[in-house]
């Protein structure tokens, strides 16, 4: 496959390639490295934004594809391992070994002066004291799983990390919930690892069945739900962009919090574990006894967390403009909020 990668563009059938380099069709190429492997089936969903990759495909006369119905249907279609092995391989040919240089070591400094606050005693509680409570709980061995949305953004800029491959997200990829199966991959690859899932509540339910799965083959982890009952990856742009606050709220009066769904209720209905936590103290013991429980049944354990509803995440434009919508530490000295401004497009 190395061999296949690295051929030229320009070796590709006549047909396949566009008569100029700046306008070669890289798609065109993936797919003609895919024949030159042998491949002959694929798996996948033709959503918009691989749309180039399928036009190259269509022009397969050797490549069958099968659209799924998700996603998670083409992981289970393909063989993983064998694929994974052969982008490994094809990574590491690539790619000259090399020393870190300097930035990285800047990248380190950074991270430990440019401090967000994240020790607020609030009820509801601050989302920012979720992340802090997991910090001080979890050690450096612990492999963290997270999806996207505005949980997983603070995630990313609030979760300590400390080591290679112990932070696996799948970003803006988009797929809602996909951490809640991808634990089960994580957990299974390092038996020996504590996983945990960070999660959001609209998220959660896209794949909470796979839970049943990893009861029922014994696959323990655990879950750290912030459950703010809002679809807030999207409550966010519209409040800056458009003033709204429109089909996002997923709260209602269910059975156990004006919240909505009771997510433990839906863990135990399925053989797994769940408790809910709404003030700062009771984090890390509801944290230790997820570990403790997951353990000893051998099945996921959620620690489901009740969060401010409308706490918004630092975002802009550009890395220059950054709209703070929370206090910042300088040092040990806590500033107010700062907004930029330009932190949204304009509207046409």
């Amino acid at each position: 496959m190395p061999e296949a990668v690295t051929r030229s563009l320009c070796q590709l059938p006549t047909e396949r390639r566009h008569t100029t380099i700046p306008t070669m069709n890289v798609m065109d190429a993936v797919v003609g490295v895919m024949e030159d492997e042998g491949v002959e089936v694929a798996f996948g969903v033709p959503v918009a934004a691989i749309l180039p990759l399928y036009k190259a495909l269509s022009k397969s006369d050797q490549i069958k594809h099968y659209s799924v119905r998700h996603e998670e249907g083409g992981t289970r279609a393909a063989d993983a391992k064998l694929t994974l092995q052969a982008m490994l391989d094809t990574a590491r040919d690539m790619t000259p070994e090399r020393e870190p240089e300097e930035w990285v070591e800047r990248v380190a400094e950074l991270r430990s002066t440019l401090l967000r606050k994240m020790d607020f005693d609030d009820v509801p509680l601050k989302p920012q004291r979720v992340y802090k409570e997991m910090n001080e709980f979890f050690d450096e061995d612990t492999i963290f799983v997270t999806a996207i949305g505005l949980y997983q953004i603070w995630s990313g800029q609030f979760q300590k990390t400390y080591k290679p491959r112990h932070y696996l997200c799948c970003g803006q990829a988009g797929p809602l919930g996909w951490e809640v199966p991808a634990c089960i991959g994580a957990k299974l690859g390092k038996p020996d690892n504590l996983v945990v899932g960070v999660v959001g509540d609209y998220s959660f339910g896209f794949l909470m069945e796979e839970v049943a799965v990893a009861v029922q083959y014994k696959v323990p982890y655990v879950l750290v739900m912030v459950n703010n009952g809002y679809m807030s990856l999207i409550r966010q742009p519209e409040k800056y962009q458009y003033d709204m606050d429109y089909g996002v709220d997923i709260s209602y009066e269910g059975p156990s919090s004006d919240y909505g769904m009771d997510h433990v209720a839906v863990m135990e209905a399925m053989g797994a574990l769940g408790r809910r936590v709404r003030r700062p103290e009771e984090i890390q013991d509801a944290l230790a006894w997820a570990v403790r429980a997951s353990e000893e049944r051998r099945v996921p354990a959620l620690v489901e967390v009740f969060v401010e509803r409308e706490t918004d995440a630092a975002m802009g434009l550009s890395i220059d403009k950054i709209n703070e919508y929370e206090p910042i530490l300088d040092g040990t000295t806590e500033k107010d909020a700062q907004l930029v401004g330009g932190g949204m497009p304009d509207r046409d």
